[in-house]
């Protein structure tokens, strides 16, 4: 078997890998991973098989091939070695182990080595779509049986995230909660009508699939609706403006991409200029900011002080669990210096609901920095025509971030699905591995 067809085998497993660490990442926002007994270690089979094809490629690529990866890729070597040493300052905790582990997929492994051409893409945000259209099925029907659940003997609420969330929307009773099917909804939507026009270039479809795309359309805009998750409704909104204004002003997109980048980051430094500040948190506008957030600034703000106490900022807490041990330590430090019982605190189970302040208060700000710049350099190696947008999904995905933690410290197929796009920019750095002479084996300018 001669090198060219390894290398295609190889591909090929590696994106079928990549299809299913998306659709295992995406069923982890439903309750059926608890309710079929599956957890992270299913991860931690897929990605260091995911890491084999990657490995494969590497050894099987050509000096130049080689060298030129590397070059792309420094910052993140640079990233994960820094990462590498905070794992061993910790005394090798597991838990920022396996934080890393899924940092090296987002930002090294998902590349042209293991994404391939345009229409392998393509099918996993198929899957994507299908499966989330799936999940809105199973939704309704859900609602249509519910009065006879309790005669059947099943108790979904055991599987929810907090409790309370079948009774205040039971449309999102299967997912661990409304916001992961709010925020699934919008992705699939947004993809959804990426890849129609994608397939359109022009042509003109037939009523009949013009009808069904309408149905499609309608029905998760009615389940967004359903799902009430005001971080995906943001998300979308921002994509729609963002093309509008594209659209209508012929603006660069990579310089748009460059800008939205920088507004997030400003947004973030805005939020922790008000909470260094020093600011009473029982002030007016301070709880108008906390209910307009719903809850989030607490989290922010407590998320904060626990980096400062732990004096982490310049390498971080290690990852969301310890992060989340520190900050349960701190609060209750508060609670019983406030003069209150000490068997009357009640322990935090939320995560800091930003992928930014997750990054930084986790990996610290060196870590932090490097991750801004590749992505930097991501958005800068982006190939766009025309008729490209697919940088709308980066557009999602930096919004919803502000609200959620869905970056490269969590296993979420926002993250995922936000590194398959920008990977298409590497594509014109590195030889697409199933040709022999083209560098450019994909047409990076097909309508996408």
């Amino acid at each position: 078997m001669d090198k060219i067809k390894i290398k295609d085998i190889t591909l090929n497993c590696s994106n079928a890998l990549l299809m299913l660490i998306v659709l295992f990442s995406a069923l982890r926002a439903t309750i059926f991973t608890e309710v079929l007994g599956l957890n992270d270690r299913v991860f931690l089979i897929l990605i260091p098989l995911f890491l084999g094809m990657f490995l494969i490629q590497f050894f099987l690529a050509g000096k130049m091939e080689k060298l030129t990866f590397l070059k792309t890729h420094i910052l993140v070597i640079v990233y994960l070695g820094i990462r590498c040493v905070i794992l061993v300052l910790h005394g090798f905790n597991h838990y920022i182990f396996g934080s890393i582990i899924y940092e090296t997929a987002f930002l090294l492994l998902i590349c042209p080595w293991t994404v391939g051409s345009y229409e392998k893409v393509k099918k996993i945000f198929a899957v994507f779509i299908g499966f989330n259209l799936i999940m809105n099925l199973l939704s309704v029907g859900l609602v249509m049986c519910m009065g006879n659940l309790s005669r059947w003997g099943v108790d979904l609420a055991v599987h929810h995230e907090m409790p309370g969330y079948m009774e205040a929307n039971p449309y999102a009773g299967l997912f661990a909660n409304p916001n992961n099917a709010g925020i699934m909804t919008a992705m699939a939507l947004c993809l959804f009508l990426l890849v129609m026009k994608a397939a359109h270039n022009g042509k003109k479809y037939p009523v009949w699939k013009i009808s069904g795309m309408g149905i499609y359309i309608l029905f998760s805009l009615y389940m967004l609706y359903r799902y009430g998750c005001r971080s995906a409704d943001v998300g979308l909104i921002a994509v729609l403006l963002v093309y509008g204004l594209v659209k209508v002003f012929k603006w660069n997109k990579k310089k748009i991409l460059q800008i939205c980048l920088v507004a997030v980051l400003l947004c973030n430094a805005a939020l922790l200029a008000v909470i260094a500040s020093g600011a009473d948190e029982t002030s007016e506008h301070i709880a108008t900011i906390n209910i307009l957030s719903s809850g989030r600034y607490k989290l922010w703000n407590d998320g904060y002080h626990t980096a400062s106490s732990a004096d982490a900022w310049l390498l971080g807490q290690g990852s969301n669990e310890l992060e989340l041990e520190n900050r349960n330590v701190y609060l209750k430090d508060k609670w019983i210096s406030e003069g209150n019982d000490e068997t009357l605190y009640v322990e935090e189970i939320l995560g800091l609901h930003s992928g930014y302040l997750s990054i930084l208060f986790n990996a610290g700000i060196i870590c932090f920095a490097l991750f801004v710049v590749i992505l930097w350099q991501k958005i800068r190696r982006m190939p766009f025509g025309n008729q490209d947008n697919w940088y709308l999904i980066v557009i999602f995905a930096f919004t919803v971030n502000l609200f959620e933690s869905l970056l490269i410290m969590n296993r979420s197929y926002v993250c995922f699905l936000m590194m398959i796009v920008l990977a298409m920019g590497d594509m014109k750095e590195t030889k697409h591995f199933g040709e022999k002479d083209e560098p450019k084996s994909i047409d990076y300018h097909s309508g996408i």
